[in-house]
């Protein structure tokens, strides 16, 4: 790294460069920054595996704070785990910090479920997986043998399955599978995105400062202010853990400086030093300190909660006026900026979520996942907020080619034209970002759902895709997984099973009796029952869902979160209980492709064309098309209409299907 003072920086790469495709058109050492090549190294040789520090802690904390309200518990939990987990600075680190547990070693959280753990260990070995491999040491799966009974009744897990009536299960994933909703039961919600911006104007101790002042306004006899002395406190013993936390790695690093024998190295360590004592209450002073800040508290967000996609938010916007303040003071150059970026690219790649093979089987990989980063678009009076970290953010992706961040740009009319082509550059070189998002309809579409056009204006892509506004919204997302080609079956067989689901044999009784295929006289009276087989689950999953979301406000309060969103403090309550500005569920319709394109080929083949009845479909369909290899091969032909290939005829039955699963 060269002299912060340096004039003659390193210029972020011409707009218009061309790389080589995919991570084979990498060289040996893609980045201009020789630790980044380092590190990218080290990385890679590094096995996967899990660390059991937090889930003893936790579990100690539990015992010993048995007798305090659940908030008050959790929080004090979290405290000592920030107090007392392990801390460690990788070789030739420019930030930071961890999710308790080292670089490439995902976290246990007990709280949330551990039973699943324990059964796979013994019975299904994480290092023997067909994907999503982790490598776990005995002494770590001693540790959960060690603190699965004293779970017992304790988890979120349970908590859900307990809550859930039969009617909610037999859809579920714990029944006939029309929809899942296990990712919340195993986990976190996540999906969200700090108010970055604030926390870089106060500090961690102007968040203390705010909740003191709002902890003496309150009465100590209304029921409602004392749950919210409750929530208060809770968040001033976990801003006592994270002051702890910061302030151990600023020690961490003058102890590592007092020994380094490279005077560049202890240069660095001895800032990386001062950086955490001052970020750990005060607000940062250069763009180093603000992005240090930046990413340690975001590590705090997922080491309170396991929930994937916690976003990082717009990186040029958060940025913009600190790091234009850092290069006119001299503090910093483009070329550190952009090395510090790219450290900071593979710290969020270092991010491990271990998964249960449930999930693994339909979310697939050991990183985190979800964790967004956004460059471009327009600030809140509609102006383009592009500028040079916009730039530096792609070429940080260039440079690294790593999967994490899930990054995404936002364009628009008044994007420049030099940084289109650095984004379509970019994706030429095929590794999957970034994403692309259309300022103009997405803002028009948080304005339908009730956001101010300078709010709207003001989104971050969350997880894959879904729209969130920094710092005041607590979205569900991926709450569940409504599987709508489950419901097409049990539409074609009057409420049942064609083939057993989960516990109910083939045949059971599931949904309502809305006749079979065999029994319909039109595709009109297919689509009437189709819409009442949706009507009845899709009220079942919500209801599952809202079930799970009681579940976690009552077991698993997140104080540390209602920090850094929107108007927890203000309104004194927990972001998981509504204090959030906005809250959403976001349920994702599974099969809406397979779904129509068979919806189309029944209205073509039995009502239209008359080939066969209903009846007879409905058998070729059980016989799994054996004897009728020729009408098999007659429906996968250019003669039937398949949706998704700009065909009104089977485009319009899925308007109609999304409508349905949209409005029920």
């Amino acid at each position: 790294m060269s002299d912060v003072k340096s004039v003659t920086p390193l210029a972020i790469e011409p707009f218009d460069k061309e790389w080589g495709v995919g991570v084979s058109g990498m060289t040996e050492n893609p980045s201009p920054f020789p630790r980044i090549n380092e590190m990218l190294r080290w990385f890679k040789e590094r096995p996967t595996t899990a660390d059991p520090q937090r889930m003893v802690i936790f579990t100690e904390a539990y015992k010993k704070y048995a007798a305090d309200p659940q908030i008050i518990k959790v929080a004090k939990a979290l405290r000592d785990v920030l107090t007392n987990v392990e801390v460690n600075i990788w070789p030739g680190e420019l930030l930071v910090g961890e999710i308790a547990a080292p670089a490439k070693s995902a976290p246990i959280y007990p709280e949330f479920s551990i039973n699943w753990l324990a059964y796979e260990i013994e019975n299904d070995p994480l290092d023997q997986r067909p994907n999503d491999v982790y490598i776990l040491s005995d002494e770590c799966k001693q540790a959960v043998f060690d603190v699965v009974d004293s779970w017992k009744g304790q988890t979120v897990e349970e908590g859900i399955k307990s809550s859930f009536r039969d009617e909610q299960k037999k859809g579920s994933q714990m029944g006939a599978g029309v929809y899942f909703c296990d990712l919340y039961t195993y986990g976190g919600a996540g999906h969200v995105c700090a108010d970055y911006e604030k926390l870089i104007k106060v500090g961690f101790g102007g968040l203390r400062k705010r909740i003191e002042e709002k902890l003496a306004e309150l009465t100590v006899y209304l029921p409602e202010d004392l749950q919210k002395r409750n929530f208060y406190e809770a968040q001033l013993h976990v801003l006592d853990g994270v002051k702890s936390y910061i302030t151990r790695y600023g020690d961490k690093a003058k102890e590592m400086a007092a020994v380094e024998a490279d005077p560049q190295r202890k240069k660095e360590l001895e800032r990386i030093s001062s950086n955490c004592y001052n970020v750990a209450e005060g607000v940062p002073n250069d763009i180093w300190e603000a992005m240090q800040l930046w990413h340690i508290a975001t590590n705090m967000i997922i080491i309170e909660a396991n929930g994937h996609s916690v976003t990082y938010g717009r990186f040029d916007q958060i940025f913009g006026d600190i790091y234009k303040k850092s290069i006119e003071e001299g503090t910093a150059t483009r070329e550190l900026v952009q090395e510090l970026t790219e450290c900071m690219f593979l710290k969020i790649h270092q991010l491990c979520k271990i998964r249960d093979r449930g999930n693994i089987t339909v979310s697939s990989g050991t990183m985190m996942g979800g964790t967004g980063f956004d460059v471009g678009g327009v600030d809140a009076d509609g102006n383009d907020i592009t500028n040079d970290l916009s730039y530096i953010a792609l070429d940080a992706h260039a440079h690294t080619r790593i999967p994490n961040p899930w990054m995404a740009v936002r364009l628009h009319k008044d994007t420049p034209w030099e940084f289109k082509v650095k984004v379509f550059n970019v994706i030429r070189i095929g590794t999957g970002e970034p994403k692309v998002f259309g300022d103009e309809m997405m803002i028009k579409s948080l304005m339908r759902y009730g956001k101010p056009i300078e709010v709207a204006r003001n989104y971050v892509g969350v997880g894959c895709v879904e729209p969130s506004i920094p710092g005041k919204t607590y979205g569900w997302h991926d709450s569940c997984y409504f599987n709508m080609t489950k419901v097409l079956e049990l539409t074609l067989n009057g409420g049942r099973c064609q083939i057993a689901s989960g516990d109910y044999p083939a045949g059971t009784q599931l949904g309502p009796d809305t006749g079979t295929l065999a029994d319909f006289k039109s595709f009109d009276e297919l689509k009437a029952a189709f819409e009442t087989q949706m009507k009845y689950w899709t009220d079942r999953m919500v209801s599952s869902v809202n079930t799970m979301d009681l579940v976690h406000q009552r077991l698993k309060p997140l104080p540390y979160l209602s920090l850094l969103v929107d108007d927890c403090i203000e309104k004194g309550v927990d972001v998981s209980a509504g204090g959030a500005r906005y809250n959403h569920s976001g349920n994702q319709c599974v099969g809406l492709g397979t779904v129509s394109d068979s919806l189309a080929t029944i209205k073509q083949v039995v009502f239209d064309e008359k080939k066969v009845t209903g009846a007879e479909f409905l058998e070729i369909l059980k016989n799994n098309w054996e004897g009728n290899e020729y009408l098999l091969h007659y429906v996968n032909s250019d003669k039937v209409h398949h949706f998704g290939n700009d065909d009104d005829y089977a485009d319009d039955i899925a308007q109609f299907v999304l409508n349905t699963y949209s409005t029920m």
